[in-house]
């Protein structure tokens, strides 16, 4: 899902990034931090089944203490359009894309 995501913001010229090995440099730091027009979020990236770490809910509840957007994308998520929906207000684009 993260290629699918990540090609979805490009398209939007929203700007992403993605640390290559968050559990040394920053354990439970999200998968994917993208900004764009519309501001800026912090989003973590599970399969169905996955769960989320004690240490990325800690970091998770310490970015919404510091009033920042965090939350957790499953492949749900992108077949709802959630992720679309997301994305597009990130972009400030009235409409929707898929």
């Amino acid at each position: 899902m993260q290629v699918e995501v990540r090609t979805a913001a490009a398209e939007l010229g929203i700007r992403c990034f993605h640390p290559h090995e968050s559990r040394r440099d920053m354990p439970g730091w999200p998968d994917l931090v993208l900004f764009g027009r519309g501001g800026l979020i912090f989003r973590e990236l599970k399969s169905t089944a996955g769960r989320v770490s004690r240490d990325q809910q800690l970091v998770g509840a310490e970015l919404a203490r510091a009033g920042a957007d965090w939350a957790v994308w499953r492949p749900k998520d992108w077949l709802d359009g959630r992720i679309h929906r997301e994305l597009n207000q990130l972009a400030r684009v009235n409409k929707i894309t898929h």
